[in-house]
């Protein structure tokens, strides 16, 4: 499934909006920031909902190519205001994109999300007629994985997180065909449920203005999940499609994180993990790539509360899995996804969030099922 999201803006509109955005002799904001005044009433929503569709217009295209993308950010994230120090359990960014403003020094966060995903519909002749075209097929109705991580503040600058999580896959069905296109013996099916892999990353930020910090990522992935799940005909699952991996692997990255005006705040990251080869097999590599503009519109000042909406881009490639048989040619590919949600920060110790996402561009290698929708839910309780 394809789906282009395109806004055309003039010139002029561009630099109107830029404009919404400049510091000028003006109101002040709650932070002592100045914005300037337009007509009509520049209000936080409609900056947010101006930058969010000048960013759409021309991240969208772009994100199917991570080099093209990553020179865009580059060239529009400026300095113009004052950032304020927010670590994971405050920040009011997305839900995937990583921030570059670490947990200050001392503190601690325990974040427990939960990730449903729902694939396309699919019937059981139209399963086996794809795995006769293809010479087999993988299909997963909905998954759930619940996670809990915990985040420590070591300085200022550097903070330590692991986090493990609880997968549960639902209709699970392997459907094979033959090397005559013909539909092969009958499908296999199963609902694979286990732990999943221990993730362990730390962040650094290496640079910081009064409005803007940059952080490098690095991690290591630990095979502590279930890889022994097996399929109503006594088959093993492959390590793709098991709740752990099986397999060490390394991630590395870059975060940057960005106050437009004292109500705006924009995450961007990149994220690159390699899984090491196991009895023969390597899982794909992934490169997650995004940006979140989150806009904080109203605060309840005795409840010490603050709501939040954002806006989040998603890019996400997967390289093929391969094993001593060569390359499967039905495994990875490339997808975009975008999420909006709202986030409730109360006395900047417990955050909620709920979150739904869609797909907006689905490129599989080979034949592989689709995603339909995902929604996410998170608390956040800063120790």
């Amino acid at each position: 499934m394809i789906t282009h999201l395109t806004v055309s803006m003039s010139a002029a509109e561009l630099s109107r909006v830029a404009g919404w955005c400049e510091p000028a002799s003006g109101a002040s904001s709650p932070t002592g920031a100045t914005m300037q005044s337009h007509p009509g009433g520049a209000t936080p929503l409609r900056q947010f909902a101006a930058m969010t569709f000048a960013a759409a217009s021309v991240i969208s295209p772009a994100m199917k190519h991570p080099i093209t993308f990553a020179l865009i950010l580059v060239a529009i994230l400026l300095p113009r205001q004052a950032l304020a120090n927010h670590g994971p359990a405050t920040s009011a960014g997305g839900v995937t994109v990583e921030s570059a403003e670490p947990l200050p020094e001392g503190e601690v966060a325990l974040v427990l999300r939960e990730n449903y995903t729902s694939y396309e519909d699919l019937t059981r002749a139209e399963l086996e007629a794809r795995a006769a075209a293809a010479g087999g097929f993988d299909y997963l109705d909905e998954s759930f994985i619940t996670t809990l991580g915990i985040f420590y503040g070591v300085t200022d600058n550097f903070d330590l997180s692991a986090s493990i999580g609880w997968y549960s896959g639902r209709g699970f069905v392997d459907a094979e065909g033959d090397e005559h296109g013909e539909a092969g013996e009958e499908s296999s099916v199963g609902n694979p449920t286990g732990l999943t892999d221990l993730n362990m990353r730390g962040r650094l930020r290496v640079a910081t203005t009064s409005n803007s910090s940059f952080a490098l990522l690095g991690g290591v992935v630990a095979p502590t999940g279930d890889r022994s799940e097996r399929l109503s005909n006594g088959d093993t699952l492959d390590p793709s499609s098991q709740p752990g991996t099986g397999r060490f692997g390394l991630q590395g990255g870059v975060a940057f994180t960005h106050a437009f005006i004292s109500d705006v705040k924009l995450d961007s990251s990149s994220v690159y993990t390699h899984r090491f080869e196991r009895d023969g097999v390597r899982v794909g590599d992934r490169l997650d790539t995004g940006f979140s503009l989150a806009l904080q519109f109203t605060e309840f000042h005795a409840a010490r509360a603050r709501l939040s909406l954002f806006g989040e881009f998603n890019h996400i490639w997967l390289d093929k899995d391969e094993s001593n048989e060569g390359r499967n040619g039905n495994s990875g590919g490339t997808s975009m996804f975008f999420t909006t949600g709202l986030r409730l920060d109360v006395a900047d110790r417990l955050s909620v969030t709920v979150a739904p996402s869609l797909p907006l561009y689905q490129d599989s290698n080979g034949d592989q099922v689709e995603v339909d929708y995902k929604l996410t839910g998170m608390l956040m309780v800063r120790l």
